[in-house]
This record gives C-alpha cells, sequence and structure tokens, in this order.
C-alpha cells in the first residue's frame, strides 16, 4: 500500500506560543500537537505579532511583543512572527485588512516552497477574517476556529460584525469550542450544518481527581474553594 502523503497544515493565530510568551495560546499549541500526533500532518504556523519598536519591562506587553523573535522552532514545529501595526482602541476596525498585509508574503514564501493544503485560522475577529483573505488571494482553503469573546462580544460591533460574516461564508470549514458559540454564529446567519463543535480537550496525564479530603487538608483548606 502507498505511503499518504502527509496533509500540509498551516496554523495561522495571533495567540500561538512564542519564546518570550511560552504559555500564550498553549490551547492552540496542543490542539496542532494531538493532530500531528494522530495524522499524517506536517505543520507550519503563522502567528502574527503586534508591531512596536522597542524592548524592555517598562513598555509592559508591547515591550514583551517586540522582543519575540521573528522565526523559531517550538516542539519541532517552524514558527514564524511577522508584524503588524496596532494603534490601540483604533487599529481593531481595519486590524483583519493590517493583519492579512503584514502576514500574506511569508504565508506565500511558504505555500511556494511547499504547497500548503489548509489554513487553519484560530479566532475569528482578526485572525479568521484575515485568514480566508489569504485564501482567497493564494488559492488556499481555511477553516476557522471560534474560540470565545471572538464570537461572544466582537459581532455587538457592526463593521467586525460584518467581517465575520463575510469570513464564515467564504471559510471551507467552521469549528467552535463550544455547543454555545456554535448556536451564536447560527444566531448570526451561518448556517448549522457548516458548523463542527470540537470542544478543548483535557490532558489526563496531567490533570486527574485527586481524594479531596486529604488535599483539603494538606492546603489548609476550609468552606467553599474556587479555582
Amino acid at each position: 500500500m502507498a505511503a499518504v502523503a502527509p496533509l500540509e497544515v498551516l496554523t495561522y493565530s495571533s495567540l500561538y506560543p512564542n519564546a518570550r510568551q511560552p504559555r500564550h495560546g498553549i490551547f492552540i499549541q496542543q490542539r496542532l500537537r494531538h493532530l500531528v500526533a494522530d495524522f499524517p500532518v506536517r505543520p507550519r504556523v503563522v502567528a502574527p505579532v503586534p508591531w512596536f519598536p522597542f524592548t524592555g519591562e517598562r513598555f509592559g506587553e508591547y515591550g514583551v511583543f517586540a522582543a519575540v523573535p521573528g522565526a523559531e522552532e517550538l516542539e519541532g514545529v517552524p514558527v514564524r512572527h511577522p508584524r503588524y501595526p496596532v494603534i490601540p482602541k483604533v487599529s481593531w476596525h481595519v486590524s483583519p485588512w493590517l493583519m492579512y498585509r503584514a502576514t500574506v508574503d511569508a504565508v506565500r514564501r511558504w505555500h511556494a516552497e511547499r504547497p500548503i493544503d489548509v489554513l487553519d485560522a484560530h479566532f475569528f475577529y482578526p485572525d479568521g477574517v484575515a485568514a480566508v483573505m489569504i485564501g482567497r488571494a493564494l488559492g488556499i482553503p481555511v477553516c476557522i476556529s471560534a474560540r470565545g469573546s471572538d464570537i461572544t462580544l466582537m459581532p455587538e460591533y457592526a463593521l467586525p460584525r460584518r467581517w465575520i460574516l463575510w469570513a464564515a461564508a467564504a471559510a471551507q470549514g467552521l469549528v467552535t469550542v463550544a455547543a454555545a458559540l456554535k448556536e451564536r454564529l447560527v444566531e448570526l446567519g451561518v448556517a448549522d450544518e457548516r458548523v463542527v463543535v470540537l470542544r478543548n480537550g483535557v490532558d489526563l496525564q496531567r490533570f486527574e481527581p485527586l481524594p479531596r479530603a486529604p488535599l483539603r487538608a494538606e492546603l489548609g483548606l476550609e468552606g467553599r474553594v474556587l479555582v
């Protein structure tokens, strides 16, 4: 039997971890890790980072963004971090276009080097919208995963709602991590049969239930405790 050629998957998300933010959007890295483990997939990642000219703690999160390397390898996966312009409280209305303009060339180069079979975009706005723009420009199918406030909050604003509905109509695949998010997309006008619910998993090697009473005594906990 002939070997199955691996699926060339390009994960596209500004939430993907990086060397300076190793826990940033770790749930996306985890899903990609399990996808690669379970299926013949060859992954690459484009994770846009806001542009900022100066590094240093005094600049807060923007100083951290400035220190993120332009390219790196995480768990054997090549990752590129193109910079896109961000003006707080102003540019978010056009951020999909800004992200598209800043990242399309990076995707184009990788596509020319080894053709991409699917763009796996996470977070609907602005990332998913920008990914659809890239997919249309380069002829690559796009799957968008909705993860929370991108669907519960962003559609409350008229322009982001139009962008989101445009991207949903143009994408080849739509995923939500909860049934409630699927219901919200359907409320916005997306056909029910186009949306697949794929919930975030739990690493049972890391998280498992343990006897409560001994642990509460060990930690000195009394009354109700919320973690």
